[in-house]
């Protein structure tokens, strides 16, 4: 079984500083992406941070202000190289306004020369520099790692965004001769994020171009005879020595566990909000009797002197409780005291039996001769109120025979199904199977009218054909008169 690697979440988290120091191994032991971020911290009150490097990655705020000083390949951002340069020095040890060492500064293949001289600028004004030398990085790295040993060969520098091949003989390189290819580690990274993606969409957590790019650094090489390796790759022993299993950082949901005292006070203070809530929807009920107490009394008080009023006063007053005659008068008046009665009860802890109140329909059978035009107006609103009534009594009715249908063929049929369970389970196997049916009838027609040559779209095709010909007749008639031939369509 192969050995499974854990990809981090991101890079280390570099609080601490390295001790400054000149010692070559120590000083370049770490390599960090020429990037800076500088962002303002709400906790921290003195100006805005700079991070640079991997510490970039270690704030989240600083994860969305990221700033590289290359574009391409080439620097274009003199303020994120002086940032950069100020913390190399820092790491060297060098930490005063003066560098008083000559500096030797790398380069990729054809840089052009503006950014040599603003390069030149930076390190001679900024720095004070007493000398500047420039080489091509790929050339240094083959002569300190080779030297001499092979005279002759082909350099190839994979930088971030684009690789470039140098031709060596006789330990000369020929730069005339060299070439660049626009593809680097970044687009090796992408490529590899992108694999991943589609391979894997349903990753519980979301790749992200950092970790690609740590298994295209860690996990990945360059082949030395591609062809020969595919050829050999589904060897089994072979398979079982390149094999690599990647561990993605996965949040194992935990659950929180809490004593029983914790519980305890919980439930009491759960307790302590219902009993609260209850106080206040009693307080609440008490007041809204109150209210219609005291409007019950004022519409009792009303109808009592009735006769004391004029009849434009009477009539302003029921007015004023939204009222337009003595009969809602007599009516507000029992709903009130119904909905009084009830409130007591409930709060006495009674139990209430809910009565439909049935409205008045008392002077719907009285001829219009025996009334005045109140008394007709007041019949007309009766009759319309009724035959409401009726309309609601009719569809309780409808609901309440439906329900009880429904209740009757529910026991019925569970009684069919605990004394014949073997006919009623086949029962209920044939009606799936029908369902099925219709529904792969259904496709099947509709594969059937997509396919020009079948049954059902020619038949499709013939009924719309007789419906064309049907809407014309005589234009068909007319071409058959001409001996011309009839339409197919």
């Amino acid at each position: 079984m192969p050995a499974i690697y854990e990809i981090p979440e991101g890079p280390p988290n570099t609080e601490e500083l390295k001790t400054p120091s000149l010692d070559y191994d120590e000083a370049f032991a770490d390599v960090f992406d020429n990037i800076i971020s500088k962002f303002r911290n709400k906790k921290v009150s003195s100006g805005s941070i700079v991070l640079v490097g991997d510490d970039v990655y270690t704030d989240s705020s600083a994860r969305s202000n990221i700033r590289s000083a290359f574009d391409s390949g080439v620097p274009n951002n003199p303020e994120v190289m002086e940032t950069s340069l100020d913390y190399v020095f820092a790491m060297l040890g060098c930490n005063g306004s003066r560098i008083d060492h000559p500096v030797v500064m790398t380069e990729p293949l054809c840089m052009p020369y503006t950014v040599r001289r603003s390069v030149n600028e930076l390190l001679f004004e900024g720095y004070s520099v007493p000398a500047v030398s420039y080489a091509i990085d790929s050339l240094c790295s083959h002569y300190y790692n080779i030297g001499d040993s092979v005279s002759s060969g082909l350099v190839v520098s994979n930088g971030h965004s684009t690789s470039h091949i140098i031709p060596i003989y006789n330990s000369r390189p020929l730069l005339a001769h060299a070439k660049r290819i626009n593809i680097g580690g970044s687009g090796i990274s992408d490529f590899m994020l992108n694999l991943l993606q589609v391979k894997y969409p349903s990753f519980p957590v979301k790749l992200t171009a950092w970790q690609a790019q740590y298994m295209v650094r860690n996990f990945t090489y360059f082949s030395s005879d591609y062809r020969e390796e595919l050829r050999t790759y589904l060897d089994q022993a072979i398979l079982q020595d390149k094999d690599r299993s990647l561990q993605l950082p996965f949040p194992a949901p935990t659950r929180e566990e809490r004593t029983e005292e914790e519980l305890a006070q919980i439930a009491e203070r759960r307790r302590e909000q219902t009993l609260k809530l209850q106080e206040l929807a009693a307080k609440s009920r008490m007041e809204k009797m109150l209210a219609r107490e005291q409007e019950l009394v004022e519409l009792e008080a009303l109808r009592d002197a009735e006769n004391s009023y004029a009849p434009a006063e009477l009539a302003a007053e029921l007015k004023r409780y939204g009222l337009r005659n003595l009969v809602e008068l007599d009516e507000a008046i029992k709903k009130s005291r119904a909905v009084i009665e009830r409130a007591r009860k409930k709060s006495l802890g009674e139990d209430i039996e809910e009565e439909k109140l049935v409205p008045d329909f008392s002077l719907v059978d009285v001829p219009d001769e025996e009334l005045d035009d109140e008394g007709k107006r007041e019949k007309r609103r009766q009759r319309l109120l009724k035959a409401n009534y009726d309309a609601r009594e009719r569809a309780r009715q409808l609901r309440e025979e439906e329900q009880r249908k429904r209740e009757e063929d529910t026991k019925r049929d569970e009684e069919f199904r605990l004394n014949n369970f073997d006919l009623w389970l086949k029962q209920l196997k044939d009606k799936r199977q029908k369902v099925i049916d219709n529904i792969n009838q259904r496709h099947q027609r509709r594969r059937d009218l997509n396919e020009r040559k079948s049954h059902a779209a020619q038949a499709r095709m013939k009924n719309i054909a007789d419906l064309a010909s049907n809407d014309a007749p005589a234009a068909g008639a007319k071409r058959r008169r001409r001996g011309e031939q009839e339409d197919t369509f």
